[in-house]
């Protein structure tokens, strides 16, 4: 696996980039947000790949900055014309993306196996916009 923060792991899986964040169980400090931002903002810069799956398993509570920075690299996603899938979303990050009207610009799977086994992305994601 490879790291591309403290707190970010990513691996290949066929032409998937499949990150996780890890040891990161509530997301309010801004350097924290910032650096796992940047972080996954980087993975997807360098990444040649037609998917990236983001698994936030670890994450139960999280500030509405790193939110914005998920629709932020959901933007670049779509931009090199990679999926960006998240996957394994706890209750609360849920209720929240649901709450923010938000669920609509993502493809969210319930499992890591799910969001790698699917290969077909739901195009009408990408016509919605929300600004940042």
């Amino acid at each position: 696996m490879q790291t591309a923060s403290k707190h970010v792991k990513a691996r290949m899986v066929d032409d998937q980039l499949v990150a996780k964040l890890l040891n990161v169980r509530s997301l309010y400090d801004q350097s924290l947000i910032l650096e796992i931002g940047t972080a996954l903002k980087q993975l997807l810069a360098q990444a040649r790949v037609r998917r990236m799956i983001l698994n936030l398993s670890e994450i139960e509570f999280t500030a509405t900055e790193m939110i914005a920075r998920l629709v932020s690299l959901n933007r670049q996603a779509r931009k090199a014309q990679i999926g960006l899938v998240l996957c394994e979303l706890g209750p609360s990050l849920a209720d929240s993306l649901k709450v923010l009207g938000l669920e609509k610009l993502f493809e969210i799977r319930t499992t890591e196996a799910e969001a790698i086994e699917t290969q077909v992305h739901d195009a009408s994601k990408e016509t919605l916009e929300y600004p940042v």
